[in-house]
């Protein structure tokens, strides 16, 4: 389907989420299953290697959770530290630290590239919800679906706003899982963001995990468009933004993404192969 529309494959995952073909709304973990396997169709999830394995890290590095997942640094070095990415950062813990599950436990997507940090106001008074990278996520319009936004985008805007400070982290405390799903229901949003893409970089690297803010810079020096930094002025939210209704009628929103040609490496890993703007 996505080579048919000429559209990236997490752009016609949302398309066939956004329609409800298969029924009621399928929940994130479902879907992200189908982009995992996606990715290992595509040759960007590696599928021999520890890279992707899950793990169990007590203690707070972990979060709630208490999972982690393997990079393909694993094994290629000495056995200790160990690179793995949890819900709320990536980093290195201990051999000693980790335990590998005798039955092997399914990969499931991280916090950080899923939930909301906060909202963008565009000139035309549209909403851009971004991520706790500054990594551009979802377009809010009256009348309109949510757009998947390409998160190596600059997002012109009037005000910025944010929903929560590092000290209340949704990803420190199980009982926020509920509240952060909650807006993402009231907007509409019925899939994953394009930033999930980024999570096969993380998992192949050999080396220093990069950050998901590193790799969206890094992404965007793939792109030929220039792009800005965000300015530094900062007000705070009282609520989230109104949510967005929509109909499945509504002219489709005009192609973002193509899978771009490059080839660059980060920290070793595969080539991103991943989209950007062109």
């Amino acid at each position: 389907m996505a080579g048919a529309l000429s559209i990236s494959d997490g752009e016609a995952q949302y398309a066939l989420a956004a329609s409800r073909l298969t029924g009621d709304r399928i929940a994130s973990d479902d879907q992200f299953a189908v982009r995992l396997q996606i990715w290992k169709s595509k040759g960007r999830w590696r599928s021999s290697g520890s890279g992707g394995t899950v793990v169990r890290i007590p203690g707070n590095f972990a979060g709630p959770r208490q999972l982690g997942m393997l990079t393909a640094d694993f094994g290629q070095g000495a056995p200790s530290p160990v690179q793995v990415i949890t819900d709320n950062r990536c980093g290195i813990v201990s051999r000693e630290e980790m335990t590998i599950p005798r039955l092997p436990l399914p990969a499931s997507l991280p916090n950080r590239l899923r939930f909301i940090y906060g909202v963008w106001t565009e000139p035309d008074g549209a909403s851009v919800l971004f991520s706790r990278d500054y990594a551009p996520m979802w377009r809010l319009r009256d009348g309109a679906l949510p757009q998947l936004v390409d998160p190596t985008a600059w997002i012109e805007h009037t005000q910025e706003e944010w929903f929560w400070d590092d000290a209340d982290a949704p990803w420190d405390d199980p009982r926020r899982t509920a509240k952060e799903e909650a807006p993402l229901t009231s907007y509409g949003i019925v899939g994953l963001p394009l930033l999930v893409d980024v999570l096969p970089l993380q998992v192949t690297s050999v080396g220093n995990v990069p950050s998901v803010g590193r790799l969206i810079g890094q992404l965007r020096l793939c792109s030929p468009r220039p792009v800005e930094q965000n300015r530094e002025t900062r007000s705070s939210a009282a609520a989230y933004p109104a949510a967005a209704g929509g109909k499945l009628n509504q002219p489709s929103p005009p192609k973002l993404l193509e899978f771009a040609t490059c080839s660059k490496r980060f920290n070793n890993s595969e080539p991103c192969n991943i989209p950007y703007r062109v």
